[in-house]
This record gives C-alpha cells, sequence and structure tokens, in this order.
C-alpha cells in the first residue's frame, strides 16, 4: 500500500502541474516586488525630406524609469505572497486526493 502511494505521488501529472503553478506563482512574487524596467527612448523630429538622414534632424535621446507610488511595491509582495501560499494550499489538496485514491 505504502508503495502505490509513494508511486502515485511521485508520478502523477496533477501534482506536476500543481508543483510549477507554486513555482510560477513564487516567480510572480518575485517580480511583483521589484521596480519596472527602465526604457530607451529615441525621438528624431524636424527629418529633411531630400535624404538629409539623422545628421539634419533634431535628435533627442533619454533614459526614463517608473518609480512605484509608495508602498505599492510593499502591497504586491504581500499579494505574491498570499497567491503563492493559494497555490501551495490547492497541491496539498490535489496531494490528499492522489494518496486518498491510491
Amino acid at each position: 500500500m505504502d508503495d502505490a502511494v509513494r508511486l502515485a505521488l511521485q508520478h502523477h501529472p496533477m501534482l506536476r502541474a500543481g508543483a510549477w503553478r507554486v513555482e510560477a506563482a513564487e516567480g510572480r512574487a518575485k517580480q511583483m516586488r521589484l521596480w519596472p524596467n527602465p526604457e530607451l527612448e529615441f525621438s528624431a523630429e524636424e527629418m529633411p525630406t531630400d535624404g538629409g538622414g539623422f545628421g539634419a534632424s533634431l535628435n533627442q535621446a533619454g533614459i526614463s524609469q517608473t518609480v512605484p507610488f509608495p508602498g505599492k511595491s510593499l502591497l504586491d509582495g504581500r499579494i505574491g505572497r498570499l497567491a503563492v501560499r493559494e497555490s501551495e494550499a490547492d497541491l496539498g489538496a490535489v496531494r490528499a486526493e492522489v494518496e486518498r485514491d491510491a
């Protein structure tokens, strides 16, 4: 009986999928605490129509960074941790069902 339960827990596809969901939730939780990526911007104005190219135009380049509202990262981190706990609880429920059925 113990071997049947052990084999079922090792090879059941719903358990593998549940473990991947937990891992994905952990990744999303980590990303939610981070700042967004900076953006590189380039603009060209007054481009000549006679083929002068970028050398004859007014060019601007810059970098922008979105700064999260104070406290938003903390709240996003809490939401991410709750999502991980939810995924872990779902995995535990599936594990109990597999053990019961085996």
